[in-house]
């Protein structure tokens, strides 16, 4: 009898292995959105309507085991609403890790369940660390080729990571934050002719900064952000906002931005 019982043990859990090896081949692959890309890393995405991609504030889990967790934030809320939920994995901030710890990291928060990856940040670096970085993308892309893999990019964007984001990943986020109104305007021009010529502009969009400040103190600028974007980048396929700090008042105005100019232009 003991001997039956240790062939059941050993039979269930080759048949548990096999079905969650099964299930993490199969995963569906999220595919681009049919409608205009708005993304916003803030704390309180649920409240925007047209979201298609929440960033950062969102984990992954038993509920029952994270009581102390707000569910509205589960991976699992915004996958119901039709949002792609991206995960935070650290970029640069792990560059003085081995690749394997590197990419450890990532297969942590895969291993756990997330179904979309964003990394925080990628960014010019010496050759040596920038060949590490695009060789951690393609490496938990082959292990995980149903990931959706986003990528923050600061800065100008090197010949040496154009391969790694053409070929691994999903979504290209390329910051521009204009804290310097000349070095802005350039990081707009060179980098979207760079993604134009590597043909990634249809997966690459900006991603503008919405600080703590009253809304009416930011709405221009950020308009006129928007705007030579959809002149200047008009494949582009959306728009991304960084706004950790900022007011819900200001959510609201960027996205009704958005909106207008990604959505409603598109529609006439």
């Amino acid at each position: 009898m003991r001997v039956i019982r240790a062939k059941g043990v050993i039979i269930l859990f080759l048949v548990q292995s096999l079905f969650f090896t099964q299930c993490a081949t199969d995963s569906p692959r999220f595919e681009y959105p049919a409608k205009p890309i708005i993304l916003f890393w803030c704390r309180n995405a649920e409240i925007l309507k047209h979201l298609t991609h929440a960033a950062n504030w969102v984990w992954v889990g038993d509920p029952a085991r994270n009581k102390d967790k707000n569910m509205i934030h589960h991976q699992d809320t915004w996958l119901a609403k039709d949002v792609i939920p991206l995960v935070w994995a650290g970029g640069v901030c792990y560059i003085d890790a081995s690749l394997d710890d590197f990419v450890d990291r990532w297969r942590s928060k895969i291993k756990k369940g997330a179904r979309a990856l964003q990394i925080d940040e990628y960014m010019p670096q010496s050759e040596m660390v920038m060949a590490k970085l695009a060789k951690a993308l393609e490496i938990i892309k082959s292990e995980y080729p149903y990931i959706y893999l986003a990528v923050w990019h600061g800065s100008f964007i090197p010949e040496g990571l154009i391969d790694a984001y053409t070929k691994y990943v999903d979504l290209l986020i390329l910051e521009n934050y204009f804290t310097d109104q000349f070095y802005g305007w350039l990081v707009f021009s060179v980098n979207s002719e760079r993604v134009r010529k590597a043909n990634i502009i249809h997966k690459t969009i900006f991603g503008l900064e919405i600080t703590e400040k009253d809304w009416d103190q930011q709405e221009q600028y950020i308009q006129e952000q928007i705007k030579w974007i959809r002149t200047n980048a008009p494949e582009m396929p959306g728009i991304g906002f960084f706004a950790p700090k900022a007011h819900p008042q200001a959510l609201l105005g960027a996205e009704s931005l958005a909106v207008r100019y990604f959505i409603d232009e598109s529609n006439n």
